[in-house]
């Protein structure tokens, strides 16, 4: 696929972002360009802090999650530990065990229950913070995108004036640094040059 040229562009974003920017008067243009100024300057100092904050929640996450997989880990050696060593203390008599006493059944079912219940505080706010990372990215990619497409036009408006100069120039048969190797026959070949930049525009 080839490149897409300024209009189809023009006409992505336009789509994409839902704005038609022909019902905005040159005013209303030039305060939304100081706000993506503003926002530009608001990305360069709070995208730093939240990727630190990202990685420092990622070492909070890892740690909590080694964290409550201890404690369900200690569960399970405590009633290994019980099984195996413990019941040959207690003559093995069951009724004197603490998981493992059928007396006691709720003490280990409350302490399997609290490990599997144990959340980790951390993905989510990980998650969040990655997201914003992520949608700060997309809109400071939306605006190097608008700035690409901006110049581009304005480098095309300038090649049109440009062209249109020399095809006056030529029609008054008068001779300049753009028309000095171009004859009269040269105009319709302008001409389409021009229309075709047009389009670009």
């Amino acid at each position: 696929m080839g490149m897409l040229t300024s209009q189809q562009m023009y006409d992505r974003i336009k789509e994409a972002v839902g704005v038609n920017d022909a019902m905005y008067d040159m005013t209303e243009k030039e305060t939304f360009k100081n706000r993506i100024t503003e926002y530009t300057f608001f990305v360069k100092k709070i995208e730093p802090y939240l990727k630190y904050l990202k990685n420092e929640l990622a070492q909070f996450l890892t740690t909590k999650q080694l964290t409550i997989n201890n404690y369900k880990n200690l569960g399970r050696m405590w009633n290994i530990y019980e099984e195996v060593n413990l019941t040959a203390y207690v003559d093995m008599s069951a009724r004197n065990l603490v998981l493992n006493n059928p007396d006691n059944e709720q003490t280990k079912q409350a302490l399997q229950d609290t490990s599997s219940l144990m959340k980790n505080p951390f993905v989510d706010v990980f998650h969040w913070t990655k997201g914003q990372i992520l949608d700060l990215n997309a809109i400071s990619a939306a605006i190097v995108s608008r700035g690409y497409v901006e110049a581009q036009v304005k480098k095309l408006e300038a090649k049109k004036i440009s062209d249109q100069k020399d095809v006056d120039n030529l029609n008054a048969g008068k001779t300049s640094v753009g028309t000095i190797f171009k004859s009269k026959g040269d105009t319709g070949k302008l001409a389409q040059m021009i229309e075709i930049t047009e389009k670009d525009i």
